[in-house]
């Protein structure tokens, strides 16, 4: 398989992760944790469901970053593949 193909094959991949990650609901919901521990007696009411709360938001911080991630890396892979066929630059 040729390097244009397989490229193909992984924005397919990526393609089926976007329809089945929203970004803007997990966004939605780190803003939303976010402003909760950011109430003064976030730790002190339940300082358990506080960590849980912390957890949740560093989970979904890590799941948007590596989701961005993946997008942009897939755009500068097909980015590269066309500049590697253009005979200007071979």
């Amino acid at each position: 398989m040729d390097i244009t193909q397989e490229i193909a094959d992984l924005k397919n991949r990526i393609a089926l992760i976007k329809k089945n990650f929203d970004r803007d609901k997990a966004q939605q919901e780190l803003r939303a944790l976010e402003a909760k521990s950011t109430k003064v007696d976030f730790w002190q009411k339940d300082p358990q469901e506080a960590q849980k709360v912390m957890k949740k938001i560093a989970d979904l911080m890590s799941e948007i970053e590596l989701f961005d991630s993946l997008d942009e890396s897939a755009n500068d892979l097909e980015s590269f593949s066309k500049l590697q066929e253009d005979p200007q630059f071979t």
